[in-house]
């Protein structure tokens, strides 16, 4: 059978504001039609209003100015209730990371409805007006002669096309014959048919231009280059923002609610909604005439129904409330106008245009887009007067080109691409990472870590952290501590903020103030909720998501500024993040820290998580021969302990013939860092001072408290076995006082009676401490360590091990060195240079090389809930039920992806087709720790998600089934369900947040 041959290209936009039609014959290619019919009352437009009306029965009624009127009509005479007016809904795919078929709109009363028929309406009315349209010409056509296009902003994701194309094929469009076209290169195309200076200034070969287009929703802006006759070349990525012509109707809307009481706005709405859609279409012609050299007022007409309203709910009639309203002469009224100051106007528009212009300014610094001289505007509100006016002072060296009926290039554009799609030969390449930056947010300490992408092993760090408090306390990291004031807005951070919250602890002015301190650990083994709290230095709760987001935007701020020292014009968009994290972690502490880099303003699409034991791995392999050597051969087995402040993480590898590497056990490890070897400490001066003289010490002398702690960091590192004589402790006046003050006794009288003999003594300002007892103080977590690593190192599948790499903090003490060497004396134990930062940089070389790792041992078993085939030998007989083939099955059976222990491959993937028993089919996604779980209600059984699909009802149940795939080896877990028959697809990135 042959394929009919295309003799029309039909192209449908349908905007936020405003959608429409346009269309040409495969003769007359460049004749490019629209509909110029659509009109309501008192407004001709080449497109109508994006609006739909159902009826009481929930079916389609209308669209448009006709949708919009009937609807207002019935409000007038009260006749509305059951109908249901869907407007500008098109925003609801913008940006929306869980588009599914249950995704659903608000009608203009807040009532919500499932958004993909409306959409679906929407086409189908489009296309039933078009073939009538058609019909009208002489060249007689069959439905398979006709190529349809729908356009969609380019900086849409996949979710949201692939909406559009599901709502096109439930409008009844075969899906072969359509395409989606892309709208600023729609806009791109239709240009170069334009007049002869638009096609000259885009013409030759090499040129570079800019195409804005700026809609109702949002601006899409695109960036090209002129490759050969009719061919373009994408020089950058799609990118925009909401920022579009509905943002200064808001604005419009919020000053008319402020004129005439924010009650007559809504009860127009309701009551008067013909009055309320000649407010927006009268501002609609206004938004396009006004400019900056406006020096009148601009005249508004008001309704009587209006005055009365205002009147109504305000208690005073409309030159009264202006008067009071402050507004002088800016806004007068008279009769059944109100006149308003063009400069009241302008500030409606700049918010949005502000943002427009900020982007283009930064986008334009980038080195790759020198070349660009011509924007090319187009849209609705690409239209608008004051829109150029504000460009063009903008960007004075930059030609700016306005083809005329702008708000019709996109729609066009889309009729000459549905003949050649590929009218766009190369595409920009999404990864544009000039640099990659590690966050890592550690339990004591934190920092950052950077390389540029032509130099990726040269990873810098921030060199100049400093406390003023102790002016010799110089880090490579900072204090995690976020310090928040009366207010509960962020002050500081790290180093500055202990000594700020020291300082009026001093003062006694830091009533209110709230010092956070070494809060990561409230994260270990906990279930997290989204209002999950922690509690500051004085034991007062607040939620822990905002202050790891503080954290994480204060390292965020600090490191843009150390990179624009070395490189200036580098774009946001060119960094990629990465944020270490235990590998010990379970999924909801992982999600935990994806969500509140998101909340600290970084692109989730942009961040990554690198798993520090991982990290160090990687890192050691950049170091020194001897280092590099030991790691080196393929086959070669080795351990990772990251031993920072909170727990000790431990990861195994083995190095692949290609130099990548893969997990050979699952992460381990525990609650073992150097934090407790302080608590240790801390008890220790309890005893010496007495436990009240230490807790005053924390509100009246913060100082030397922090004093205490920093210079018991720097002693940690230097202890070890040989150590013979005492260690000495600075002691602050203030600290024997206190002592004195709450036991009664002075320091030397107090030491005596303790029984420390010789062992612990006081001269003047210093205490000196026989290593015996400081030792004592770091045995506990060490011998659990140990003892971790000897039974790890005695399981069968790890005795090719010979190499224990030792990074983190309390990893660089040399007491940890000497007990690790002593305890497997068989194994070479090796510790990197800076082996605090080992994980930190590593984490850099991780982000530009991701597929470094290539295979994760599992920690859990994952799963889907099922209906599976009874088998005696695992199922007991009475949960069996007979299904309608009379064949004995199993409810709540836990249907098994993979399983603990197992060894996956980096974005391994695992599909099973299932058969749903119903339209609305539902797959809980379960986890456990058990191998072989017989039933999710076993105990242990996690039910992480539930994902619905809504299927299509024309398709009959029996003729159905779906595929689920889980996509594993990664530090996330990615779940997609994809109905067979249709294409549809739900991608999952599990969110284990309650």
């Amino acid at each position: 059978m042959m394929t009919a041959k295309i003799q029309l290209v039909a192209a449908f936009d349908l905007g936020t504001t405003y959608s429409g039609y346009a269309f040409s014959f495969q003769c007359e290619r460049l004749k490019v039609q629209t509909n110029r019919s659509w009109h309501s009352e008192n407004l001709i437009s080449h497109k109508t209003p994006t609006s739909v009306l159902l009826n009481p029965k929930g079916e389609f009624d209308s669209f448009g100015f006709k949708a919009e009127d009937s609807y207002a009509s019935k409000a007038e005479d009260n006749e509305h209730e059951g109908w249901r007016l869907f407007r500008r809904f098109k925003m609801v795919l913008h940006n929306n990371k869980h588009l599914s078929r249950a995704t659903s709109v608000d009608d203009i009363e807040g009532n919500s409805h499932r958004a993909l028929p409306i959409f679906s309406m929407a086409i189908r009315f489009l296309h039933k007006h078009l073939l009538q349209a058609v019909e009208n010409q002489p060249v007689e056509l069959l439905e398979e002669e006709i190529s349809y296009v729908i356009t969609v902003p380019a900086i849409w994701d996949d979710s949201a096309k692939a909406f559009m194309r599901t709502a096109a094929r439930e409008a009844g469009l075969d899906e072969t014959r359509v395409t989606l076209a892309p709208e600023p290169e729609a806009a791109s195309i239709w240009c170069e048919t334009l007049d002869v200076d638009t096609k000259a200034a885009l013409a030759e070969t090499g040129n570079q231009y800019m195409v804005i287009d700026l809609g109702g929703g949002s601006a899409d802006i695109s960036f090209r280059e002129k490759k050969g006759i009719g061919t373009l070349k994408e020089v950058h990525q799609p990118t925009g923002g909401p920022w579009g012509g509905i943002y200064v109707d808001a604005n419009y809307l919020k000053f008319l609610e402020h004129i005439f009481g924010e009650q007559t706005i809504t009860t127009l709405k309701n009551e008067g909604m013909a009055d309320y859609f000649d407010f927006i279409r009268d501002f609609e012609t206004k938004k396009r005439t006004f400019s900056k050299h406006a020096k009148g007022k601009i005249v508004f007409k008001i309704s009587a129904n209006t005055r009365d309203l205002s009147k109504k709910f305000t208690g005073q009639n409309l030159e009264q409330r202006i008067c009071s309203l402050g507004f002088g002469e800016s806004v007068i009224v008279k009769r059944d106008k109100l006149q308003v100051e063009s400069d009241i106007v302008r500030t409606w528009f700049d918010d949005p245009i502000d943002n427009l212009i900020g982007h283009l300014m930064s986008l334009l610094k980038n080195r790759k887009l020198g070349a660009v001289q011509t924007v090319v505007l187009v849209g609705g509100f690409g239209g608008s007067a004051y829109v150029q006016e504000r460009l063009r002072a903008a960007f004075p060296d930059k030609r700016l080109i306005l083809p005329d009926e702008a708000e019709l290039a996109v729609l066009k554009g889309a009729v000459i691409f549905g003949y050649n799609p590929l009218v766009v030969v190369e595409k920009e390449k999404t990864d544009s990472t000039l640099l990659v930056a590690a966050f890592d947010f550690g339990t004591t300490y934190s920092g950052y870590a950077f390389s540029f992408k032509n130099d990726p092993l040269k990873a810098q760090t921030n060199h100049t952290w400093s406390s003023r408090a102790a002016g010799q306390f110089i880090s490579l990291k900072t204090s995690t501590s976020v310090l928040l004031n009366p207010e509960g807005e962020f002050d500081s951070f790290g180093f500055e903020a202990e000594d700020n919250y020291a300082s009026k602890a001093e003062n006694d002015e830091h009533e209110g103030w709230r010092l956070f301190r070494r809060f990561k650990m409230f994260l270990q083994n906990k279930v997290l909720f989204r209002d999950t709290t922690v509690e500051d230095i004085e034991g007062n709760s607040h939620e822990v998501l905002p202050i790891i987001a503080m954290s994480i935007k204060f390292l965020h701020k600090h490191l843009l500024k150390a990179v624009a020292n070395q490189m200036i014009g580098l774009l946001e968009e060119e960094i990629s993040y990465v944020i270490t994290v235990p590998a010990i972690w379970n999924d909801e502490e992982k999600e935990l820290m994806r969500t509140v880099a998101e909340e600290a303003g970084l692109e989730g699409t942009r961040v990554t998580l690198a798993l520090e034991p991982e990290a160090a791995s990687i890192w050691c392999e950049t170091l020194d021969v001897d280092t590099r050597a030991a790691l080196a051969g393929a086959g070669t087995q080795y351990m990772v302990i990251d031993l920072g402040g909170g727990t000790a993480d431990i990861s195994i590898h083995e190095k692949n013939q290609d130099g990548t590497l893969k997990e050979i056990h699952q992460p381990t490890g525990g609650p073992w860092g150097g934090i407790y070897v302080d608590a240790n400490y801390l008890k220790f001066l309890e005893n010496i001072f007495g436990k009240q003289a230490i807790t005053a010490l924390k509100t009246e002398d913060m100082a030397d408290y922090f004093d205490i702690i920093r210079e018991f960091e720097i002693k940690k590192k230097t202890l070890n076995k040989q150590i013979k004589g005492k260690f000495t402790f600075k002691i602050s006046s203030t600290t024997k006082k206190l002592s004195k003050k709450l036991t009664g006794q002075n320091l030397e009288q107090r030491l005596g009676s303790l029984g420390y003999g010789e062992s612990v003594i006081v001269k003047r300002d210093k205490l000196r401490v026989e290593p015996e007892i400081v030792r004592t103080w770091f045995d506990g977590p060490i011998d659990n360590i140990i003892g971790h690593v000897q039974n790890l190192l005695r399981e069968s599948t790890l005795r090719a091990v010979q190499t224990v790499v030792l990074v983190g903090g309390f990893g660089e003490s040399a007491y940890v060195q000497e007990r690790m060497r002593a305890a497997i004396p068989d194994k070479r134990l090796i510790v990197p240079a800076e082996a605090d930062l080992a994980v930190l940089k590593g984490a850099v070389r991780f982000g530009h090389n991701p597929a470094i790792i290539t295979s994760r041992v599992m920690k859990y078993t994952y799963g889907v809930e099922a209906n599976c085939q009874y088998d005696e030998k695992i199922h007991s007989e009475d949960v069996r039920y007979l299904d309608k083939d009379g064949k004995w099955r199993v409810h709540e059976a836990f249907d098994v992806f993979v399983r603990v222990n197992e060894n996956v491959p980096v974005d391994h993937q695992i599909t099973r087709k299932y058969t749903p028993n119903g339209y609305n089919s539902s797959t809980p996604i379960y986890r456990t720790i058990a191998e072989n779980p017989v039933y999710v209600t076993d105990p242990g059984c996690v039910l992480l998600y539930t994902v619905v699909v809504e299927l299509p009802r024309d398709i009959p149940l029996s003729e159905l089934s779906f595929d689920t795939t889980f996509m594993f080896g990664g530090t996330k877990l990615v779940v997609k369900k994809r109905v067979r028959e249709t294409g549809e697809e739900l991608i999952l990135k599990l969110n284990c947040l309650k």
